[in-house]
């Protein structure tokens, strides 16, 4: 009974840690994409449109992550 529980683990844990590990991460390109969005966002909000100077500044600093780029450094 007991080798007949240890194998009833083995074999749940086998179940979950191979569909868990072969999940799909979101590539680089997807990332890409949400990060483009989350600083497109942030420029609407902050009322730089597409074409407005300074609106391509912000693109880029914020795709970069450089500072100044973060929320309590916004102007309004």
């Amino acid at each position: 009974m007991r080798i007949a529980t240890f194998a009833i683990s083995g074999m749940l844990a086998v179940a979950v840690a191979f569909p868990a590990a072969a999940q799909k991460k979101p590539t680089v390109s997807e990332a890409t994409l949400r990060s483009f969005e989350a600083c497109a966002k942030r420029a609407a909000d902050m009322g730089l449109v597409p074409g407005q100077a300074g609106r391509i500044e912000f693109m880029k600093e914020c795709m970069g992550g450089r500072p100044g780029s973060s929320p309590s450094s916004e102007r309004r």
